[in-house]
């Protein structure tokens, strides 16, 4: 068998059933960049390279990459396992870096921005909701009304959307309860609708689709003067806002639904020069308090 065809085979044999199906869909999509043809007695670590620089010649993004280098490398040592193949040193490939674009919490400034013109969009209680909830769009999309605890004031995430299909929240520390503050009721109650049965919907009263949602968002914040940004960025600025604010990292990262909080300090928040000379400013007080309590034991004044 060619190496592109075991990789698809391998892919519906040995991963679908243990694999959510977006995440089969996005290794099944990936493989399609899989060119080699080379039969699998014959295969060598050379011809992974070349697939690899193909996808870089071809400016493919980094997450395409590492997903088809990944089907590639477990397509492979299954084949060696079971005598198809050669052992491969995949210690030999060369990986393109890890070059990540910052997510950027918004400036408070932005954020009154959007505030005050958050009714030139029809989706701005949405975008109002991201901001306030902390809460990732899919989650947001999916989120039923039946998911509302008024008695309990709280929100249960258990579900969210990907590329318009409900499936249940990435992981373990995804699926939680949030609180349902006096802000995030009276967005939800403003936009309720009789009959519907997700807490936003589109302008026909369905189900909102993701691709739609970020090009009104792009449109909204261009009109508004904002510099351009994803969705996310409005998660971001939740939880920038929220340790700015005080708010215990545990509890933060427990909205949020990170499973450690170093998560939510590298990723989500931000140090602007303001917060830099706050700190600085305290610790000046702090060493100035010591020395002159130092010097009052010693009796100098």
């Amino acid at each position: 068998m060619r190496f592109n065809k075991w990789c698809v085979h391998w892919l519906d044999l040995y991963k679908r059933r243990f694999i959510k199906e977006s995440t089969y869909s996005s290794y099944l999509f990936a493989c399609q960049h899989i060119k080699c043809k080379r039969k699998l007695e014959k295969l060598s670590i050379v011809d992974l390279q070349k697939v690899i620089n193909d996808m870089i010649d071809k400016k493919l993004s980094l997450s395409t990459v590492k997903h088809t280098v990944t089907i590639m490398i477990q397509a492979s040592r299954r084949a060696y396992s079971l005598g198809y193949c050669k052992q491969l040193d995949y210690s030999f490939l060369e990986l393109p870096t890890d070059k990540k674009s910052k997510v950027e919490a918004l400036s408070l400034s932005d954020q009154r921005l959007i505030l005050s013109n958050i009714a030139l969009s029809f989706y701005g209680p949405f975008f109002k909701f991201l901001l306030f909830s902390g809460m990732r769009v899919g989650e947001a999309i999916a989120l039923r009304w039946s998911a509302i605890d008024y008695k309990n004031k709280i929100i249960k995430i258990r579900y969210t959307d990907y590329r318009g299909t409900e499936q249940d929240t990435k992981t373990v520390n995804s699926c939680r309860d949030i609180p349902l503050t006096a802000d995030l009721y009276n967005i939800l109650q403003d936009n309720f609708k009789i009959g519907s049965v997700y807490c936003f919907t589109n302008t026909m009263g369905n189900k909102i689709n993701y691709r739609s949602l970020l090009d009104s968002w792009h449109r909204f914040i261009l009109n508004i003067g904002v510099a351009p940004c994803g969705l996310h960025a409005l998660r971001h600025t939740y939880a920038t806002n929220a340790l700015k604010a005080g708010v215990n990292i545990k509890v933060l990262s427990e909205i949020l639904g990170h499973k450690t909080v170093n998560i939510t300090l590298n990723i989500y928040t931000d140090i602007d020069i303001s917060d830099k000379a706050a700190a600085a400013a305290l610790l000046t007080d702090y060493i100035k308090d010591k020395v002159s309590n130092e010097r009052k034991k010693i009796g100098v004044i």
